[in-house]
């Protein structure tokens, strides 16, 4: 709901109950101005829910509502794609649109709890997402005309090919996401492996501790 809207609504409300009270109930016009403003307040802030990314709110996050926007574009594009999966006859094309509504949801997880990648992820949810949907849409269409023309059969077997071809894309922004982790996952691991070998050398140090030198025996004297 747009703010305009949420104004409209508020006032409305207030003024009626304004003149409900006063016109109705006779009450006192001051007291009556003082309740609707509180009403007008009270049903913009309810028409107004906090908007929240991964837990924080929009608001406390540098360029929150552009973000907010982005994921609920995403969001509306990858309900829309889910939406088309069944109506693709061929058996081939209907897995590929399958594959990217798997990867895009999780794409789009990842960035809702991780907020911050949002920005890096503006054409995935501005250009993929919406180039998926309207690709599927017009392979579709092209479908459902049973021609069997040259020209028909080209453009709905490159549509086909790019349904194909996106796959490797979401999945190339997915690895792109989680690089970040992966490398504290391998930094992490590097340091394990290394207090491994250190914890193994010591103790095999004491498992096995050096021998103290023997004092070498001295030749016996001859008897003179």
């Amino acid at each position: 709901m747009n703010t305009n809207t949420r104004v409209i609504l508020a006032a409305a409300a207030a003024v009626l109950l304004f003149f409900l009270w006063y016109l109705v109930l006779h009450f006192p016009a001051m007291l009556c101005a003082v309740l609707a403003v509180l009403v007008y307040g009270a049903v913009y802030f309810l028409l107004n829910p906090r908007k929240k990314i991964g837990g924080k709110d929009v608001e406390d996050i540098q360029g929150g509502e552009y973000m907010a926007g982005l994921l609920d574009e995403g969001r509306e594009d990858l309900r829309e794609l889910e939406k088309l999966v069944p109506s693709v006859k061929d058996r081939k094309v209907q897995g590929s649109v399958a594959r990217l509504v798997k990867t895009g949801q999780s794409i789009l997880q990842w960035l809702e709890n991780h907020p911050d990648s949002i920005g890096k992820s503006s054409r995935f949810l501005n250009y993929y997402l919406d180039t998926a949907v309207k690709l599927t849409k017009k392979y579709n269409e092209f479908d459902a005309t049973g021609l069997n023309t040259p020209e028909v059969l080209e453009i709905h077997e490159k549509a086909a090919d790019a349904l194909a071809q996106l796959g490797p894309a979401f999945d190339a922004q997915y690895t792109k996401l989680l690089g970040g982790e992966m490398m504290d996952v391998s930094a992490d691991i590097t340091v394990l492996q290394n207090m491994i070998r250190m914890d193994s050398g010591t103790a095999e140090i004491h498992k096995n501790p050096e021998s103290p030198a023997q004092p070498e025996e001295e030749p016996p004297q001859e008897d003179g």
